[in-house]
């Protein structure tokens, strides 16, 4: 990796963390620039203007998610255990990691209402994440552990929901049974799909 390379991976690992605490909107390229000790206009050669840097950053979550999250789960075994690995590392990493909130849910948030091309690329890497979790739960069924008419699309969207309703009751209502709920609610979700 190349010096250039690896101070915008650096950046970008300070920026994704700033918009994990604080949000998209909130986040400068005057403040990353304090953070980082680099004056704004070097900073701004980087990123030319904050959608820019909003892109790069929404684009280092999804790497680092893959990082952290897809990849050790694909080590799991074929079905069950790898969608439950999946489910683990990204609670993991989405609520337990740097204190803040899953930086994904958050631009999902923030951009909901507002059209363009940040929008455009949370939608996209929620797409490819959806995918990847009905792909597992279709590997599940081929495995023979998940029942032949389990729809793989509805499966993934209810594991969502369940991620979503867990962040909201852990981070901002600050739930201390939210994790026993949360793990009941995927147990019974896998028991009424089980082949």
């Amino acid at each position: 990796m190349s010096k250039a390379t690896d101070t915008k991976v650096q950046i970008l690992d300070s920026a994704l963390g700033l918009a994990r605490s604080i949000g998209y909107e909130a986040l400068s390229i005057g403040e990353l620039a304090k953070k980082v000790g680099m004056s704004k206009s070097g900073l701004f050669a980087h990123f030319k203007s904050k959608e820019a840097l909003q892109l790069m950053i929404l684009d280092h979550a999804a790497f680092t998610f893959t990082q952290k999250v897809i990849r050790p789960a694909l080590k799991k075994k074929r079905g069950i255990i790898r969608l439950k690995a999946i489910i683990d590392h990204w609670v993991d990493w989405s609520v337990k990691e740097n204190r803040g909130s899953c930086p994904l849910v958050t631009a999902a948030i923030e951009f909901d209402d507002r059209p363009g091309e940040v929008q455009e690329k949370i939608k996209t890497h929620l797409s490819s994440l959806h995918h990847t979790i009905a792909r597992a739960c279709e590997i599940a069924v081929e495995e023979k552990e998940l029942a032949e008419d389990t729809d793989p699309d509805l499966m993934a969207q209810e594991i969502f929901s369940y991620i979503l309703s867990y962040h909201l009751y852990v981070k901002t209502m600050c739930d201390a049974k939210a994790g026993k709920r949360f793990r009941t609610s995927l147990e019974q979700l896998i028991e009424r799909n089980l082949a």
